[in-house]
């Protein structure tokens, strides 16, 4: 819940960085709920904003993950 808040002002202040940020901690609670749809949208906007580095460097489920969507 906490985390929607801050989305929904970093959406509408068009804080990309925050975004980023939030959805490299939300990515994981997504994939793992099977909104496997809602990581790939994290990772693409990563890949976009150059902070795909930041979900390499959480680790091997990441990574495998990452794997997986590319």
């Amino acid at each position: 819940m906490v985390l929607d808040e801050l989305n929904d002002n970093a959406h509408r202040l068009q804080l990309i960085s925050d975004l980023n940020r939030n959805y490299l901690l939300l990515n994981r609670l997504w994939w793992q709920t099977e909104r496997k749809s809602l990581a790939r949208q994290a990772l693409q906007l990563s890949v976009r904003t150059g902070f795909i580095s930041h979900f390499v460097v959480e680790g091997e489920a990441m990574a495998q993950q990452l794997r997986q969507l590319l």
